[in-house]
């Protein structure tokens, strides 16, 4: 499992790409790293890239992330999009995550498509 994280400026957008297999620690630990940099940098927003990974978590893995994100003191973004494949291995689990983020109170929204996640973003460069 690997991940990058750029820092687009003009969009006020941190975007991290991630590929291969996911374990939660590796979650955890990116997410939180992601997280942390869009706050260094000043990011409102999240792109998350994850059509190349495949996500081998349980449910109460998906379900307590954001949980343990807060209790770790880790602040989110104003918004996240997250990209995935449609041929995920656990596509539920995204949609799942999407529900258990937002009853935390992240605003999350899923993607297939790469544009559509930048408009929602407001950012289209």
């Amino acid at each position: 499992m690997s991940w990058s994280i750029t820092f687009e400026q003009p969009n006020d957008l941190l975007v991290v790409k991630t590929t291969g297999d996911i374990n939660y620690q590796q979650l955890k630990q990116m997410t939180k790293e992601t997280f942390m940099a869009a706050k260094y940098n000043g990011a409102s927003k999240v792109l998350g890239d994850h059509r190349a990974l495949a996500v081998n978590v349980s449910k109460y893995d998906v379900y307590r992330l954001p949980r343990d994100l807060i209790e770790e003191g880790v602040s989110f973004p104003e918004k996240v999009a997250i990209l995935y494949s449609e041929e995920a291995f656990k596509k539920e689990d995204f949609q799942f995550f999407e529900v258990t983020a937002s009853n935390v109170g992240m605003q999350v929204e899923l993607f297939t498509d790469p544009v559509a996640a930048r408009e929602w973003l407001g950012a289209t460069s």
